[in-house]
């Protein structure tokens, strides 16, 4: 599959695998939303190292437990580029309460 130009978002892309898929993913030419929850700092690092690259990406604060968060970061994506080709849903939302296709925000 060709990846050049293709915006892809990966959730949770400021540390661990996320920050390593999103900086393979720009290696290989697409457009990276880096999504980060609380870790601005790795979040610059990630788009530091990006950039560094000769690549192209974008950070958006998002809180992916959290609807409202949700669309923000879908807002800003299509705002930005006007399209989302990939979605690499990597963050981690603990939960053991119900399994993942019944959790609703309250729950989270």
């Amino acid at each position: 599959m060709e990846i050049k130009n293709k915006v892809v978002l990966i959730t949770g892309s400021s540390s661990g695998i996320g920050k390593h898929t999103a900086i393979r993913f720009a290696a290989e030419g697409a457009k990276v939303v880096i999504n980060y929850r609380v870790n601005k700092v790795g979040a610059e690092e990630t788009k530091s190292e990006i950039e560094g690259q000769g690549g192209e990406c974008i950070i958006v604060q998002a809180d992916v437990s959290k609807s409202e968060d949700i669309n923000n970061l879908f807002d800003e994506i299509v705002k930005q580029y006007k399209t989302l080709d990939i979605l690499i849903n990597n963050a981690a939302i603990p939960n053991d309460k119900v399994p993942f296709l019944e959790t609703t925000d309250d729950l989270i």
